[in-house]
């Protein structure tokens, strides 16, 4: 059932799954502008109903999506917006274009004026398909699949607390400097590199290692990179910053020889940071520590558009080892 939960989350390879699609910056860029400016457009959601938008709001919301479209030629459009269906809202974008695009020059670069008219036409047609019932599938299911994934998480996280009375939680995030980065090779790379640092997790804490949630990203600047939340029996190891900071120099040197970096979030400075932190050593489970766990599985069961366009090959974006041992009888 696990498991099942969090395949449904990450769902399927893209459509451009057969070949590894080259992406430029610019456009990942745009992508995320794009994702953001439909998100802010969005009515749907917990306690809205209404479907439309008042007219000073309409305005300024197309102004922000013609910034844009905006010396871009529509096939540019099109396909930029082909690429990130993956997103809900880019796939409701991608069903409201077809009306709007009849008669338009598909070459021709947008003025502002044209763009902004497109904008104000796109709003209006994306108004009627977020109303339709692919819309609202789209945005409700892509929340429940968030939902579902974070609680399959926290679930897992709790039973585990209640197995280890000393339950240490590691959140570490590894990536590459951004030289490395920018190859198109540490694309693939970074699963080879993430199983060497798991079998080193493995060899080096084999009596207190219990299990791991690794979750695959893509930044414009950071390039592929991870999130890691590392599960380990307290009651066997002690001092979660010094563990955390030893395997993430197991990654930047040893594993990546040299090319890598890494976030260390179980620092205190940066703990400190929240109300509900998840990260650490849980000697008892309150409410609190509750909140914290839903914290850390929550992050690691967002949504990530630019992995998908950036990495159709990847398959899995949310990788877990999270299965308990048989109870000692």
């Amino acid at each position: 059932m696990f498991v099942d939960l969090l395949d449904s989350h990450v769902g399927g390879v893209s459509e451009t799954s057969d070949c590894l699609v080259t992406v430029d910056k610019g456009s990942l860029v745009w992508m995320t502008q794009l994702q953001s400016a439909l998100q802010s457009t969005c009515p749907i959601g917990r306690g809205k109903k209404k479907l439309s938008m008042a007219p000073h709001a309409r305005v300024r919301r197309a102004q922000k999506l013609a910034a844009l479209l905006e010396g871009m030629a529509l096939s540019e459009v099109i396909e930029w917006v082909r690429l990130g269906k993956s997103d809900p809202h880019i796939a409701c974008l991608d069903r409201a274009l077809p009306p709007v695009l009849i008669g338009r020059s598909m070459t021709e670069h947008l003025s502002s004026g044209a763009a902004l008219t497109l904008a104000m036409e796109i709003l209006d047609g994306l108004m009627v398909v977020y109303g339709s019932w692919f819309g609202r599938s789209k945005i409700d299911n892509a929340r429940r699949e968030r939902e579902r994934a974070c609680g399959a998480l926290v679930k897992r996280m709790l039973a585990f607390k209640r197995r280890y009375p000393k339950l240490m939680v590691i959140r570490l995030d590894v990536g590459y400097g951004k030289q490395y980065a920018a190859q198109v090779d540490s694309r693939h790379e970074i699963l080879d590199h993430w199983s060497d640092l798991l079998d080193a997790i493995k060899e080096g804490f084999e009596t207190s290692f219990l299990g791991y949630a690794a979750k695959i990203e893509y930044g414009v600047r950071k390039g592929p990179h991870m999130h890691l939340m590392l599960l380990f029996n307290g009651s066997k190891v002690r001092q979660d910053v010094t563990i955390a900071r030893l395997i993430g120099e197991l990654w930047k040197n040893k594993v990546t020889k040299g090319a890598g970096l890494y976030h260390n979030c179980n620092e205190p400075t940066y703990k400190s940071r929240f109300t509900y932190c998840g990260v650490g050593v849980f000697s008892g489970l309150d409410d609190a520590t509750i909140a914290g766990f839903q914290r850390v599985a929550d992050y690691l069961a967002k949504r990530d558009l630019l992995v998908r366009v950036a990495m159709p090959q990847l398959g899995r974006v949310l990788r877990t080892g999270l299965v308990l041992p048989p109870a000692r009888v």
